[in-house]
């Protein structure tokens, strides 16, 4: 079993080299920009949300302001 994997593998690793793949490259390490867009992402969306939230405060405290008191 375990010459029969060797095999197999020596094989796939000669396919790779004929077609140019190298599957054990390692990742590119993540840009400035990949850096940048992973903490600025959550903070538009926590911001987006802090920002409707006072305006729709506001839009119903003035809707509520124009009710006339009983």
């Amino acid at each position: 079993m375990t010459d029969e994997f060797q095999q197999l593998y020596r094989e796939l690793k000669e396919l790779d080299a004929l077609l140019g793949i190298d599957r054990f490259a390692q990742p590119e390490p993540p840009t400035l920009r990949d850096r940048v867009l992973s903490v600025a992402t959550p903070t538009l969306i926590i911001a987006a949300g802090i920002f409707a939230y006072l305006k729709l405060r506001r839009l119903y405290g003035r809707i509520r302001a124009r009710r006339p008191v009983p």
